[in-house]
Parts: C-alpha cells; sequence; structure tokens
C-alpha cells in the first residue's frame, strides 16, 4: 500500500472518533489563540492593500531562496547528494512545490504568527504537508509540554501527534517568538491590528461618503411637525433620490416648505487621506517591510533600491535564519543523522548588491595599493589566493604619500597660467630651418661626466619642480573645493548618484591639468633650451643664426592633450568610487542628507590633504621632463640621453639600478620608459618619481 493511500485510510478512521476538550492551559486540552486567523484572512491579506503588499513581498522574496541539505562530517559539512532528503526537497508531495510550502509558510507566519507541516513517512520515501493554521491547536501535556496537535475540519476532530515513529508521522512547528505564550507565535499583523480596524474603518467611511454623493451629510426642516406617514414618506424619497451613485449631483425636489441645511466635513474627516499614510507606514513597520520598496513614499529609483536591500538585510533574512533553526531542530533529526538545511543567499537581490558593494571597496582598496590577497582576506570575497597577490600595484593617482621633502621651506607659485594652444601653421607653410646651434661651453645640462655635475643638476631642477609642485597643489585643493560645493548642492536637492555631477567637472579639471603642464613644460624646456645654446624667443623676433625653441609644438600639444585626458579620466573614476561608497553607506545607516554631506565633506577633506599632493607631483615631473626632452629634440645636437636617479635614500631600487643608463635620444630606456615620469610608463615607474636625465652630443 502506497504512504499517500495508508494516511488516507487512518485519517478517514480518525475523523469519526469522539475527543474531548476543556478550557486551554490544562494538560490534554487544546491551546487556542487570541488572535482569529479566519479574520487575519478576510479583513486583512485578503481585503487590505498594504498587508497584501507587505506580506506577498515578503513570502515571494523568502519563497526565491534555495535550501541545500548537508551533512556534518569531521571536516565540517558537507552537501548531501544521494539521501532522500533531497528528493523531499525536489518534490515535497503531488501538489505544491518545495517553493510553495516556503511560500505559504511565510504568508501563515506574518498572518497568523503560527506554521504547521506534517511530515509523513514509510521507509526511504517522505512527504510534507502544509496544515493550515486555522485548523490546528496545540494540546499540552501535564508538563504543559506540546503532546500532539488538534486538527480541525468542520465538526470532525483529529488528534496528530508531535511526532509517532510508529506512524510515520511528526508535525513541524514554526512560529513568530510571542513573550506571553511559550506555544503559540504572535503574528505582526496581531501586533497591529488595532491599525488595521482603524484603517478599515476609514475606508468604509469613505465608501459610505462616496455612496452618499460623496459629499457632507446635511438635514431636511419642516416648518411643522411631521405625522408618522409624513415621515416614513419623507425618508422613502430620501433613499430613492440620494442615495447610491446613480443618484450623485441629482437635485432634491422639496415640496411643503421643507428645507435642505448642508453641514460640513469636521477637521477629523477632512484629514483622511493623511491618516491612512500614517496607517500604511505603521503597517509596513510592523512586517518590517520599507514603505519605500511598495512605493508607499515617492523617492527615486535609488532610494527603493536601498528600501529593498534594508528588508532583505533585516527582515527576510532573519526570518530565513528562523526558519532554518526550526527545521534543524524539527525536521532534520527525522530524516537523517547528521543532517542539517541550509539556505543558499548567494544569488539574492541582497547578497548581489552587497558583493558589488565590496567590490567598489575592494577596487578602492586596491587602487591604495593594499595587496589584493588582503583585500580578498578583509572583505570576505571568497576567492582563491592568486600568485604576485601580496604585492600591492598603485594607479597613479593614488601612490602614498612618504613625505613633502622639504616642501614647507619653499615658496608656492601664486597662480598657473592659462592653457592656450599655439596656433597651428599654415596650410603649406613649412618649418622654418635654422643651422645647428653652438652649444655653450660648460653646460649644466649636456655631457655630465662627473658625480659632482648630476648631483648639482639633479638638486637644481628637484628646487624648481618643487615650487611649481606647491602651486599646483594649491590649485587642486581649490578644484576639490569646488567640486564638492556642486555634490553638496546636488545631495541636497535630494539626487544621491552624483556620479553624472562628477563628470561635471572633467572640463574644469582638463584646463587646470592642462595649464600645469603648459605652463612647467615652457619653463623647464626653455631653460634647457638656452643651456643647449638655442635661441628663447623672449618678445624680440628671433635670429637667423640659431635655433628657436618651440614652447608648444603641435606634437606637444597632442601629447599632453592625450596624457590630461587620461589623467582627468583616473581622477573623475577614482572620485565616483569613493563618493559612491560613502553616500552607499550613508543610506545603508539610515543616515539624513546633513550627516550623508558630512561624509563627504570628510571624504573631500583627505583629497584636500593627500590626493591633491601625489596628483601635483604626478602632473609636474611628467610636464617637467617632457619639457627637457622635447628641448633635446629640437636642439639638433642632442644624440643621447642618460638616466640619474634621485640623489637621496628615497629612491626606488628600480631606478637606482638603471642610474647612468645611456641610450639613443629617442630610444626608450630598459624600464620602457622614453623620459622619467613618461605618462606611458607602468604606476610602479612613474608616479612620485623624482629622476631627471641629462644629454650627450655623442662625442
Amino acid at each position: 500500500m502506497r504512504l499517500r493511500e495508508r494516511i488516507k485510510g487512518w485519517l478517514q478512521r480518525a475523523i469519526g472518533m469522539p475527543i474531548s476538550w476543556v478550557t486551554s492551559w490544562q494538560h490534554g486540552r487544546p491551546a487556542w489563540t487570541s488572535w482569529s486567523i479566519a479574520k487575519a484572512i478576510t479583513e486583512g491579506y485578503r481585503a487590505h492593500g498594504v498587508i497584501y503588499s507587505c506580506v506577498r513581498r515578503l513570502s515571494d522574496a523568502s519563497a526565491s531562496v534555495p535550501w541545500v541539505a548537508k551533512e556534518r562530517t569531521d571536516d565540517g559539512e558537507e552537501l548531501v547528494t544521494e539521501q532522500p532528503v533531497n528528493a523531499l526537497m525536489a518534490r515535497p508531495n503531488p501538489r505544491w512545490s518545495w517553493q510553495d510550502l516556503m511560500q505559504v509558510l511565510c504568508i501563515d507566519l506574518n498572518l497568523g504568527g503560527n506554521g504547521y507541516w506534517l511530515l509523513l513517512w514509510e521507509g526511504d520515501t517522505h512527504e510534507l504537508w502544509r496544515l493550515r493554521p486555522d485548523w490546528v491547536t496545540p494540546i499540552l501535556d501535564e508538563k504543559l509540554f506540546v503532546s500532539g496537535y488538534q486538527w480541525t475540519v468542520g465538526q470532525k476532530k483529529v488528534v496528530l501527534p508531535a511526532r509517532d515513529e510508529a506512524r510515520g508521522m511528526a508535525v513541524i512547528h514554526f512560529r513568530f517568538i510571542d513573550p506571553g505564550s511559550d506555544v503559540l507565535g504572535l503574528s505582526p499583523l496581531q501586533a497591529v491590528s488595532r491599525v488595521v480596524d482603524t484603517d478599515n474603518a476609514a475606508i468604509d467611511w469613505n465608501y459610505a461618503a462616496l455612496q452618499n454623493q460623496a459629499r457632507p451629510p446635511g438635514a431636511l426642516s419642516a416648518p411643522d411637525t411631521l405625522d408618522d406617514a409624513q415621515y416614513a414618506r419623507l425618508k422613502e424619497q430620501i433613499a430613492e433620490q440620494m442615495s447610491g451613485p446613480k443618484n450623485a449631483r441629482i437635485p432634491l425636489l422639496l415640496e411643503g416648505g421643507l428645507e435642505w441645511q448642508q453641514h460640513g466635513f469636521n477637521p477629523t474627516e477632512m484629514d483622511f487621506l493623511k491618516g491612512r499614510e500614517v496607517n500604511a507606514i505603521e503597517i509596513c513597520e510592523a512586517f518590517g517591510v520599507r514603505p519605500e520598496w511598495l512605493g508607499r513614499i515617492p523617492g527615486k529609483f535609488e532610494n527603493v533600491r536601498q528600501a529593498r536591500r534594508i528588508t532583505w538585510e533585516d527582515t527576510i533574512i532573519p526570518y530565513l535564519v528562523d526558519i532554518k533553526g526550526t527545521m534543524n531542530l524539527q525536521l532534520a533529526p527525522i530524516l537523517g543523522e547528521n543532517l542539517l538545511f541550509d539556505y543558499d543567499l548567494s544569488r539574492t537581490p541582497a547578497v548581489l548588491e552587497a558583493r558589488g558593494e565590496l567590490v567598489k571597496q575592494a577596487k578602492v582598496l586596491w587602487g591604495m595599493g593594499v595587496p589584493f590577497n588582503q583585500v580578498n582576506e578583509q572583505l570576505g570575497l571568497g576567492f582563491e589566493p592568486v600568485p604576485g597577490g601580496d604585492m600591492g600595484y598603485l594607479p597613479a593617482m593614488l601612490l602614498p604619500i612618504e613625505g613633502t621633502d622639504g616642501e614647507e621651506s619653499q615658496q608656492a607659485v601664486a597662480a598657473l597660467p592659462a592653457a592656450k594652444p599655439r596656433p597651428a601653421l599654415a596650410a603649406g607653410t613649412a618649418p622654418r630651418a635654422f643651422p645647428r646651434p653652438r652649444v655653450p661651453a660648460g653646460s649644466r645640462v649636456l655631457n655630465l661626466d662627473t658625480e659632482e655635475r648630476k648631483e648639482r643638476y639633479w638638486r637644481a631642477f628637484e628646487r624648481q619642480r618643487l615650487r611649481w609642485e606647491r602651486g599646483a597643489r594649491l590649485k587642486i585643493k581649490e578644484r576639490f573645493a569646488a567640486e564638492l560645493k556642486v555634490l553638496l548642492e546636488q545631495l541636497e536637492a535630494g539626487v544621491h548618484d552624483l556620479s553624472m555631477a562628477i563628470e561635471d567637472q572633467l572640463p574644469a579639471w582638463d584646463q587646470l591639468l592642462s595649464a600645469v603642464w603648459q605652463g612647467v613644460f615652457e619653463q623647464f624646456g626653455a631653460e634647457t633650451a638656452e643651456a643647449l645654446g638655442m635661441e628663447v624667443k623672449r618678445g624680440a623676433p628671433p635670429s637667423s643664426l640659431r635655433t628657436v625653441w618651440d614652447p608648444w609644438p603641435e606634437e606637444a600639444q597632442n601629447f599632453v592633450a592625450q596624457s590630461v585626458g587620461e589623467h582627468i579620466t583616473e581622477i573623475s573614476e577614482t572620485t565616483k568610487l569613493a563618493v559612491r561608497k560613502e553616500i552607499a553607506e550613508g543610506l545603508a545607516a539610515l543616515e539624513d542628507t546633513p550627516k550623508i554631506a558630512k561624509r563627504l565633506q570628510g571624504l573631500y577633506e583627505g583629497f584636500g590633504r593627500n590626493r591633491s599632493y601625489v596628483i601635483a607631483r604626478t602632473e609636474v615631473g611628467g610636464a617637467a621632463n617632457y619639457g627637457t626632452h622635447q628641448a633635446a629634440e629640437q636642439s639638433g645636437v642632442v644624440e643621447t640621453h642618460t638616466w640619474v636617479s634621485s640623489r637621496d635614500d628615497r629612491v626606488r631600487d628600480s631606478h637606482a639600478a638603471i642610474d647612468g643608463e645611456t641610450v639613443p635620444l629617442k630610444e626608450r630606456y630598459s624600464n620602457g620608459l622614453l623620459f622619467p615620469s613618461d605618462p606611458a610608463g607602468a604606476a610602479a615607474d612613474v608616479v612620485n618619481c623624482r629622476c631627471v636625465e641629462v644629454f650627450g652630443t655623442g662625442d
């Protein structure tokens, strides 16, 4: 005989058995709930839109989470692959899927505070069925422990054992904790039952008002006293002429001196919509559903997304933890020794969004130079350690600062020149050719064959670079401050995705960094050109006897435009990631706009202290070395260039290793750079580099 047929026959025989019971809390007697589950369904779930939305959202979300069976082993826990429990979860019974069971269980708990499953088994065959909570009542033994459950169908009653190995039957009881009961649970709906009753009454009142022309009530006054017949006829006429929507706005015909006196709404009646809004929010709070997710509070997409995530984290996941505990306590021991149930959140919206936030945080930390394996471990990303992951690799804009190298002793440049592209040559005009210049004897940049001369040149170059660096840093701090002001205005206007506002700042960044590059390029290039015997035009017509230094050739314009474009994109992307992280953390902590604004102010204060320094050093160093290299190429006398590393104890090992390396002028050094701080090089070779190069004639 099949299991279902055996259980069916047993239940049919049991239904006719008489069962006696008396008042609750006596052993052997049922304990009745104080809240009607039938009312929760008819007047709550079926009749109230907010309750339906809350319960439906929670049940759909919780039922979407897959469950797995695990087995305890000496090495931890392993997934179960061949036990009957997998067949049970794949097909709990012929009519219901596992998702159906989970969905209805969530509905039962949120409406009544209790949920029941009936487990039937015979050998390795198991079935799970849902028991309607309004048909089930726990039965207590003499120690006030649950010994069974009374299942009532109409006038028939059946006692189901809490667990009966001989019959192959057990009842699994889920409940939301009620501190006033050791047996039954408390539903969120019961906690707000008075609010629901109030809201339903408000809806009924409004409906009655609509039936009565949606107008305030009034009164008919007669000049004389009416007899019973007149009163009855008048009452009948009013019902026929004024009740129902079909009579709305139809004039009332009065006779015999009757007068209609209109009544007005009182303030309580006029506050109908506001009262319903407050009721809706309170109901949502009881169910643990953010009202923004249901659309009860108008908001932007970002607010809805955050509301959904908060509901998952604060309500749905704790609910799953509760269900998991009950299943492992009551269901798992029946199905197998060392068996455990667990849920898989890896594909749920909350976890995917949280993982996305972790990835953003990881990218920020990686950009700050934190080794990947350390980021992986600290944030719990779940990746296997990767070869080379214990070393930090720094992008151009985020190298850690080690010191200021005596900056405070230098004077800042007060202002930087505006970037003004040099006019292109007219069509058909060839560049002017000049004879080879005469190199001054003892040139400070050419054929430096002693360590003393190299160090003197490096220190002079460094002093000049520091002055420009300080001026650039001040301007960059001002740019960050102006950008923060724009973001705070957007935030105050209710915009939480500030990516577009940050991108709108790109033209200002382009103008600033282009000005830095042009000013530094022209000064360092001009000084090198003079040292190489070239003529530097300073307001007078050029001589025809010497090569003239071109302070802003088309090649340099294109190179600077490309380099600056790449750098401002890196700056913007890094800023966007950091800003998104701060706003997301603020929203997750339910912070208001002023607190989130304070977060951004703190973030940009850090930008002013640290990032402005790194950006300034990177841009000035690249522009200065590019200017000297361009002057060498324009001179026509330079044939080689030599790498001169920083003459202090802060030079990186890879640059100290190539100190003195000499190659043809248009060839790259062994590290791949055309000149020190070449933007085309790797970040590890470019950022914070203070090396320079000198030149040779090949003689």
